[in-house]
């Protein structure tokens, strides 16, 4: 209410300086007794209401150009309304959502600086008993079971680091390194790695590296992407004989890395 009255106090003012201007020359003319009076005082009173208005106007000119601007962040929002009474407070109501908007992000950031530190604890905890069960397991590597054991291993260990990525890409800016390296050390690690993978379910890998292709980019994030498509590639290539090819060549100014395998497929959709 007291926000009402202040935005139109100066409405109400012009209305009551006409009302007293139009009653003071009634009683100076003696009731404006002819048409050009009257028509005199309805177009000075009309006057002085258009002044008014357009004073009003330019005073709230920057409040109706913020209520009608498209806005791309949050930060252009603020104090963006002008010093009329109805501009102040909406810039008193913007900058408060901003800094609770500032409030939450920062509680966001936080929230997900202790999962990923946690998810990083707990990864690295459960690398120790992964490294006591490969000790055990060379004690008796000649048995038949340790096979089965270790490619349940291999498995626990790949849902470590795909845990572990996962986390990482909420801080993908601050965890890619950009270096540049031969595009086969990604290639041949992301192969080695899965190379218990690959002879349980009787699948051989090729590879075809250009010589002497550069990458720019982030090795381990490489490694992991190609990672998962081999995972991929091997699981719906089972079979005795098959085979999954890596192929790395230069395109143009790019470097171009196709895994080809000889799984289903996907039907074509018609």
């Amino acid at each position: 209410m007291k926000l009402f009255i202040k935005d139109n106090l100066g409405f109400v003012l012009v209305y009551l300086f006409s009302f007293v201007l139009i009653f003071g020359c009634d009683l100076i003319f003696d009731g404006l007794n002819t048409v050009n009076n009257k028509m005199y005082f309805v177009i000075l009173n009309m006057f002085i209401v258009l002044i008014y208005m357009v004073c009003r106007y330019f005073k709230n000119k920057k409040f109706y150009k913020g209520l009608s601007k498209s806005y791309v962040n949050f930060e252009e929002l603020v104090s963006e309304f002008g010093d009329s009474y109805l501009g102040q407070e909406l810039n008193r109501i913007s900058n408060e959502m901003y800094g609770f908007y500032q409030g939450e992000v920062y509680n966001q950031i936080k929230r997900q600086k202790e999962q990923l530190d946690f998810m990083n604890q707990w990864v690295h905890h459960m690398k120790t008993p992964i490294s006591v069960i490969k000790l055990y397991m060379q004690e008796y590597e000649r048995e038949e079971f340790i096979l089965d054991i270790k490619s349940e291993v291999d498995k626990l260990e790949r849902g470590l680091k795909l845990a572990l990525y996962n986390a990482r890409i909420e801080d993908f800016k601050n965890d890619f390194s950009i270096k540049q390296f031969p595009a086969e050390i990604p290639i041949k690690n992301a192969i080695n790695t899965l190379k218990s993978y690959f002879i349980k379910n009787k699948i051989f890998p090729k590879t075809r590296i250009e010589e002497g292709l550069i990458i720019n980019s982030d090795k381990k994030w490489i490694e992991f992407i190609l990672e998962q498509i081999l995972i991929n590639s091997i699981k719906y290539s089972q079979g005795k004989g098959k085979s999954v090819e890596v192929i790395a060549e230069k395109e143009n100014d790019r470097v171009k890395i196709q895994v080809i395998d000889e799984g289903i497929g996907i039907s074509k959709v018609i």
